[in-house]
C-alpha cells in the first residue's frame, strides 16, 4: 500500500504545486508491459495514490494504437516486449509532433548503460528500475505530470494550439 504522504493531495501540498489535486487525479496514464501482473501492480499503486484514469497495453504496437485512442498525459513503458519493443514505440511516437512533450517513463529490468542511452536517444524521459519501488514510481509520475501540465498551460497562455490536438488522428 502507498503511504498517505505519497497521495496526490499530500504531494500537491508538500511541493506547493500550482495545480489542483483534481488535475493530477484526472491525468490519463498508459501502462505498457507484456506481463499482466506488472500492469496490475503499477495500476494498483497509481490508484492507491489517487490516479483514476489508467489505460494499458501489452506491447508497443498495441501501445501506439492505445496512445491515439486513450490520449495519455504520461506513458509508463516496458522496454522488452513482443511485436514492437519499447525502443520502437519511443521512436514511432516521438516522430509525431503532438507527442513530443508527453512524458515517457521507462520501467525496465535492463541495467546496462547502453540500454539506457538507447532509450533516451529514442525519446524516453526517465527510468524506473524493476522491481518497481511504489513510492519512487508515484514521485516520478507526479514530477513528470507537473512539468507536462506547465507545458500545456504555457502553450495555452501563448495562444498555441494544444499539442494533444495535433496528436489526435483525424478520424
Amino acid at each position: 500500500m502507498i503511504a498517505a504522504e505519497y497521495s496526490i493531495p499530500a504531494l500537491v501540498a508538500k511541493k506547493n504545486s500550482p495545480f489542483s489535486p483534481e488535475r493530477f487525479a484526472n491525468a490519463r496514464i498508459l501502462v505498457v508491459d507484456d506481463l499482466a501482473l506488472n500492469v496490475k501492480l503499477i495500476s494498483v499503486a497509481l490508484q492507491a495514490a489517487g490516479y483514476s484514469h489508467i489505460g494499458s497495453a501489452s506491447n508497443g504496437l498495441e501501445a501506439l494504437k492505445e496512445t491515439y485512442h486513450f490520449q495519455p498525459d504520461l506513458v509508463l513503458l516496458d522496454l522488452m516486449m513482443p511485436v514492437l519493443d519499447g525502443f520502437g514505440y519511443c521512436e514511432k511516437i516521438r516522430s509525431d509532433p503532438g507527442a513530443r512533450r508527453m512524458p515517457i517513463i521507462v520501467q525496465t529490468a535492463l541495467g546496462e548503460r547502453e540500454d539506457k542511452l538507447r532509450a533516451l536517444s529514442c525519446g524516453a524521459d526517465d527510468f524506473i528500475n524493476k522491481p518497481i519501488d511504489r513510492e519512487e514510481l508515484i514521485l516520478r509520475v507526479h514530477v513528470h505530470l507537473e512539468r507536462y501540465f506547465m507545458f500545456q498551460d504555457t502553450d495555452m497562455y501563448w495562444g498555441q494550439q494544444s499539442l494533444m490536438n495535433e496528436f489526435r488522428p483525424n478520424s
